[in-house]
């Protein structure tokens, strides 16, 4: 938990989050030898927002500058840091196996199995270059993790593990970004009294195909 009025910095341990649940059903009836669902959770963000950004201004005290017709010099200014930096990982895995009575004791019914297993990460910055120039970027990417079919056995948790690593199949990617710019005419002499922006949104998202 941050404390009020304590001065932000990136590598502030709280701006870490780390989140687990975990979760099992067993049912059985007269038709059901066992049903089993097994649901982990887990996920970890960072989130970095600084809305007290301070902007550097290298040539404000500069005496030459002082002068109106230097004012767009005089007034050039950047930031270092960004104002939001953030990245979210979740994970969602579900794991059932059902197993059905048999009514013939000479026949043996095999047990079925069910997994789903997802990633998410979203990742987000918003950074106010100067202040006339800001950039806007998002980022979501959804995959899935591989696992084999059938019971989980070592094996199966080698393959899954491998895939995991390689941070999944991504099934769906989307990402936008915009740029504002304030256009510095008002600095320039007898232009104080103009204004002028200009804006770019761009995006671009990619699904994978069926197969």
């Amino acid at each position: 938990i941050r404390k009020s009025g304590k001065k932000v910095h990136l590598w502030d341990v709280e701006n870490l989050a780390l989140t687990y649940a975990y979760n099992e059903n067993f049912n059985r009836n007269i038709n059901t030898q066992y049903n089993i669902l097994k649901n982990y959770r887990g996920g970890i963000a960072y989130n970095y927002t600084n809305p007290k950004i301070k902007n550097f201004q290298p040539f404000t005290k500069i005496e030459a500058f002082r002068p109106p017709r230097y004012k767009l010099i005089k007034d050039f200014n950047f930031s270092l840091f960004p104002r939001v930096l953030g990245f979210s990982t979740n994970l969602d895995r579900r794991y059932g196996e059902i197993k059905l009575r048999s009514a013939d004791s000479a026949i043996s019914i095999k047990p079925t199995y069910n997994k789903a297993f997802t990633m998410d990460r979203v990742y987000d910055l918003k950074w106010d270059i100067a202040k006339a120039l800001k950039l806007d970027f998002t980022a979501t990417n959804n995959s899935r993790i591989d696992e084999p079919d059938g019971i989980e056995n070592d094996s199966a948790k080698r393959i899954r593990n491998e895939n995991l690593r390689k941070l999944g199949r991504t099934n769906r990617y989307n990402q936008s970004t915009s740029l504002d710019y304030k256009i510095p005419i008002d600095k320039l002499p007898l232009l104080d009294w103009v204004g002028a922006n200009v804006r770019y949104t761009g995006g671009y998202t990619w699904t994978a195909g069926p197969g």
